[in-house]
């Protein structure tokens, strides 16, 4: 295959001797964070290969190729005796469906169904479970949101070592393409009762290791509204699989923002946990061989002072792991002063109120965006 090369990874740490906090190696290694002490968590920021048609054969060569990027990033992973472990935003097919093309906006609709078919959940989950692992692998999904609507969603599976499999919906679709390929999902209301760990909560937490983890998906890590929730709901360690492009994009006036050096370290920072963002390195080739798009290569996983402990030194293919734990998270600020304490809920109605005077504009009415471009605010 021209251009595509194998997942060969510079391997970054930052992991600790987990019986008595020290960090030298080989004893970092074989002893990793214990149950509810926190994670040792690793991100394979690689290549990617994604289907240039709708036909079975095609998306299969895309899903195998990245599939085996997954096995060999879990075995890597493994030696360093890993118990989580992050890929980019929809990993299993590949992220650019072609721009949205007619004919390409049933590549998202067949991938799913045949990732069903041959079973790619059940191979995962195998791999989780004889490496002890947790695989948090994002791929398109077909079937019913929390609230049961039917449709074609961007989802993140969550894969734990016990052979049990969870899934995170994307909440906030980015760019006309992918209000194209997916649906939003919805969910209906929380009971009181709700544990946070329930999956009609658009927030859920899952227990990595009996360590509270947080789940969104690319344009959520925008939205400091999603990491807020998250932590609200216990999560200490914030993942972000993405899919962030280098450079300038149609409509952009300067090139997009690197969140890794902005949102990232900002949500790890104010909701006093860690927080990361998993990323494709370089050039995403389709099944023909020719680039589709480049991405930023920028993954990073942050500490609760918004300090980077890994980070991607440069885009290529790296495996970066990291020792989060329950006792290195301090306060950031003096005593009895605490973000998430000192909130006043009271306040902050604006957040959820239908209509807002934005200040470049004139009054936005919110409304319900399935399939449909947000009208955007008069900005004369």
């Amino acid at each position: 295959m021209t251009g595509i090369k194998p997942y060969d990874p510079v391997v970054q740490t930052y992991i600790k001797d987990c019986r008595s906090g020290a960090g030298s190696p080989p004893n970092a290694i074989t002893h990793p964070p214990k149950q509810g002490a926190g994670v040792r968590y690793a991100i394979a920021q690689g290549p990617s290969m994604v289907p240039h048609k709708a036909d079975r054969n095609t998306i299969e060569q895309a899903l195998q190729f990245n599939f085996s990027t997954l096995q060999t990033a879990c075995s890597m992973a493994s030696q360093y005796n890993t118990q989580l472990i992050t890929f980019p935003e929809l990993f299993l097919t590949g992220y650019e469906f072609a721009n949205g093309d007619q004919i390409n906006k049933e590549i998202p609709v067949r991938a799913a169904e045949l990732i069903e078919k041959q079973q790619y959940p059940e191979r995962i989950s195998k791999i989780a479970v004889d490496l002890k692992m947790t695989i948090v692998c994002p791929m398109p999904y077909k079937g019913k949101d929390p609230k049961g609507n039917e449709g074609i969603y961007d989802t993140a599976m969550i894969f734990q070592p016990d052979g049990s499999q969870a899934m995170q919906f994307k909440n906030h679709l980015w760019g006309i393409d992918e209000r194209q390929w997916f649906r939003y999902p919805e969910y209906p209301e929380l009971s009181p009762s709700n544990n946070f760990q329930n999956d009609t909560n658009a927030f859920r937490v899952h227990l990595i290791n009996g360590f509270p983890v947080g789940v969104g998906i690319c344009y959520d890590a925008e939205f400091p509204e999603v990491a807020r929730c998250l932590a609200l709901n216990g999560s200490l360690l914030t993942v972000f699989p993405t899919a962030a492009p280098e450079g300038m994009l149609p409509g952009q006036t300067e090139p997009y923002p690197d969140i890794a050096l902005h949102y990232i370290p900002a949500n790890a920072l104010t909701n006093l946990n860690f927080c990361s963002y998993s990323n494709r390195a370089g050039e995403e080739y389709d099944t023909e061989g020719n680039p589709v798009l480049n991405y930023s290569g920028n993954s990073i996983i942050c500490n609760p002072y918004g300090k980077a402990m890994v980070a991607a030194v440069s885009n290529e293919d790296c495996l970066l792991i990291a020792d989060c734990l329950r006792k290195d998270i301090k306060n950031t600020q003096p005593a009895d002063t605490d973000y998430l304490i000192n909130r006043r809920l009271e306040i902050y109605s604006a957040l959820t109120r239908k209509k807002a005077p934005f200040p470049y504009g004139k009054q936005y009415t919110y409304a319900p965006q399935q399939h449909k471009d947000p009208k955007q605010p008069d900005k004369s």
